[in-house]
């Protein structure tokens, strides 16, 4: 009895048994990488989404906040050409500007810029800017256009999180820039004298 020749078959009917079984780990493993990067690609979008959306609640208030702090400031120096400007109301006033430096640099720090294109004679973009007021011209040229800004808009780029996707010549395919406020602006309105 011959026991290489009876264990031989044995032998090759492991050997294929373990081909397949190697063969099956692989393809496991394959589409468990496949389902943890889809997951791991789910969690990432959940956590952006949750973060900017927690983020632009706090960046909107600090915005609001810089607008209601120039709009006082505005008045102050209306009151001031009144004659009621007093030292205490200079101080206040000094007070004032510096909380308004705070909050642009937190703004900046949080990688938020200003839009501030509503120079006079520009054109209106309404994907940048927002009509607060209009004032009448007896120039047909200047009507729908930029009379004078009132107050800065604001865009948001989440740098940390999101990378712009560029093409193969450098330029910005995508860029992600989330407007914050429109540029308050007063456009001009023809009128015919």
């Amino acid at each position: 009895l011959d026991m290489g020749a009876l264990l031989t078959p044995i032998k090759e009917m492991i050997d294929v048994q373990n081909t397949k079984l190697l063969t099956l780990c692989q393809q496991l493993q394959e589409q468990n990488d496949s389902i943890t990067d889809k997951y791991d690609a789910i969690t990432r979008q959940m956590q952006e989404d949750r973060y900017r959306k927690d983020k632009v609640k706090i960046l909107s208030r600090t915005i609001r906040m810089r607008g209601m702090i120039t709009d006082m400031l505005a008045d102050y120096d209306n009151d001031a050409m009144s004659g009621n400007d007093t030292p205490a109301a200079q101080h206040l006033k000094l007070q004032l500007h510096k909380i308004i430096d705070c909050l642009e640099a937190d703004l900046r720090q949080e990688m938020v810029y200003k839009l501030e294109n509503g120079v006079e004679g520009a054109d209106f973009n309404d994907e940048l800017m927002e009509a607060c007021g209009v004032e009448l011209t007896d120039k047909p040229e200047l009507s729908g256009k930029v009379c004078r800004s009132v107050e800065p808009g604001y865009y948001w780029t989440l740098p940390y999180i999101l990378k712009p996707r560029i093409s193969d010549t450098g330029e910005e395919i995508y860029s992600y820039k989330f407007i914050l406020s429109y540029e308050q602006v007063i456009t001009y309105k023809y009128q015919k004298q």
